[in-house]
């Protein structure tokens, strides 16, 4: 992190973030079963029904949270890939506050204000009249300055990567790394393929289309990022592992005996890539690291 600058770690974030987006609408799109119209139709007006309650100002978890989870089985009922739902719910949920900064801040003072005064000497924490009613208004006005977006991240982000993607790693990256089991996988058009779509069309993507939004003025890199970052960060995205195994059990699902060398393919990839970028980021920021 000290080789580099702070504008790699906001453009390697964002684009794996839209690199997953794009790997659930390819699930969604190309290995979608047949589909069942009347479950399809309840799912787009659950989806109404999320984005009207979002501008209305709703702004309780639960609500949305409950519908997610109907979302979601209307949606593995329409034959479509229910990952689909998740990216639908990140759409829909608010990502705005109802209480500004300054709304906030004098709302919380006033209040606290009422607390100091409520205060008596000499009986316990919320004893005196109104001061538990006083704390439970404090904690809505501090619910009103989050949003449930926050929250939630707050709440899933230790279970998700400590329990859920463990647990995805478990079941779907087993795979034998015998000496023969290695030899007849190298051995395969597949693993190679995959090897060469991680670990060389990855970064020469990325920083291709970056060169041509940087060409056409229709975007820019963040502050103080140099291109040789950019590389960095294509060389990064070949590291391929939730999205890429859980494409390959589904794209190899009528031909099981390709899985393995599918996800040697992918390993070795992540592995290349890693090391790849690593040297790079070292040769490409030497320089920057004598001068100072």
């Amino acid at each position: 992190a000290k080789r580099v600058s702070y504008g790699i770690s906001i453009f390697l974030i964002a684009m794996a973030i839209f690199d997953d987006i794009g790997a659930i609408v390819v699930v969604s799109l190309f290995y979608t079963h047949e589909l069942q119209i009347s479950s399809l139709v309840i799912s787009a007006s659950i989806l109404l029904l999320l984005f009207f309650i979002n501008i209305s100002g709703v702004r309780s978890g639960w609500v949305y949270g409950l519908l997610g989870v109907i979302l979601w089985g209307f949606i593995y009922n329409s034959g479509i890939h229910a990952t689909l739902a998740g990216l639908l719910m990140a759409v829909v949920i608010p990502a705005r506050t109802r209480l500004g900064e300054t709304g906030f801040v004098e709302e919380v003072r006033v209040l606290l204000s009422i607390f100091e005064t409520s205060q008596r000497t000499g009986i316990g924490m919320l004893a005196a009249p109104g001061q538990h009613s006083l704390a439970a208004d404090i904690e809505d006005a501090v619910k009103d300055a989050s949003t449930p977006l926050q929250r939630w991240e707050t709440l899933l982000i230790n279970p998700i990567g400590i329990v859920v993607l463990p647990l995805f790693a478990l079941f779907h990256a087993g795979v034998p790394l015998s000496g023969h089991e290695i030899e007849v996988a190298l051995s395969s058009r597949v693993t190679l393929g995959i090897m060469m779509g991680l670990a060389v069309g990855k970064p020469l993507g990325i920083s291709l289309l970056v060169l041509a939004g940087l060409w056409l003025k229709i975007g820019k890199l963040p502050e103080g990022m140099r291109f040789t970052e950019v590389v960095a960060v294509g060389l990064l995205a070949g590291i391929g592992f939730t999205m890429s195994l859980f494409i390959t059990v589904l794209s190899f699902e009528h031909h099981p005996e390709l899985i393995d060398s599918a996800k040697v393919g992918i390993l070795f990839a992540s592995l290349i890539s890693a090391i790849a970028a690593s040297i790079w980021i070292c040769l490409t920021t030497a320089q920057k690291s004598i001068k100072a």
